[in-house]
């Protein structure tokens, strides 16, 4: 069961973890627990099902659980004895003991200095080992990373999607061109002023794209200066060194 509440991590990741982990460290349970949006404590997403009630889905703080001990203090952590952990939560290490797990580890995950949660692995087996953490360490080091990628992807999809709403709203034209040439994106202005589709506009050569001839002609001269236009929209322009104002 992958809980993603609150989380901004892609379905993918959690599944690849719960698929590959068990391979290189054995467990009953395992979950990626981050901390929430607020950072006023963490959220457990389980990667592993447990017998009976479920981890709970609410914001534990930093002084509950092994997660939370390990995330407050930055440290990797051992217990052979989950009952017997004085700041364990009942909702959350009290089920591991419930569903007859003792054993237990949690590594934290990091953003350079910054931590941003912890890897929980439990089973019902012997105690965790010195190799154990070790391997879990590497693990963690791996979730980090994905963690970042996923985080900057996110962020960017972010900042696509405020310029695209400032692109659409404008009354003024965008072209957005690469430096190949080709066009990038082209607002829902740009049909109507300078008869340039965004259906059909994207991916080709700027000037291959414009429909509007006298415009075609004035970027394939590429001479300095300034020109004035009529548009197909009416109004008349004034290209000066690459850029066009409207009157």
């Amino acid at each position: 069961l992958i809980g993603l509440s609150g989380s901004p991590v892609p379905t993918h990741l959690f599944q690849t973890l719960a698929e590959q982990a068990v391979t290189v460290m054995p467990h009953d349970y395992l979950a990626v627990c981050l901390e929430d949006v607020d950072q006023q404590g963490y959220l457990v997403h389980s990667l592993s099902t447990l017998p009976g009630e479920p981890i709970a889905t609410r914001v534990f703080t930093r002084d509950e659980g092994l997660p939370g001990r390990t995330i407050r203090t930055g440290r990797a952590h051992l217990v052979g004895e989950l009952e017997r952990i004085a700041d364990g939560a009942p909702d959350l290490d009290g089920m591991l003991v419930r569903a007859g797990l003792q054993a237990a580890l949690a590594v934290p995950l990091r953003r350079g200095p910054q931590v941003l949660g912890a890897l929980l692995f439990a089973r019902q087996s012997a105690p965790y080992t010195l190799d154990d953490l070790e391997i879990a360490g590497l693990l963690a080091a791996g979730v980090s990373g994905a963690l970042e990628t996923c985080r900057a992807y996110q962020s960017l999809a972010d900042e696509r999607g405020t310029l695209a709403a400032v692109l659409t709203s404008t009354a003024d034209a965008v072209v957005m061109v690469g430096q190949d040439g080709l066009v990038l994106l082209v607002n829902p202005a740009a049909r109507a002023m300078i008869g340039l589709s965004p259906e059909t506009a994207v991916g080709r050569p700027f000037p291959e794209a414009l429909t509007h001839e006298p415009l075609r002609r004035l970027f394939e001269r590429g001479q300095p200066g300034v020109v004035e236009l009529a548009l197909p929209d009416g109004r008349t322009a004034f290209f000066f060194n690459d850029t066009a104002t409207t009157e």
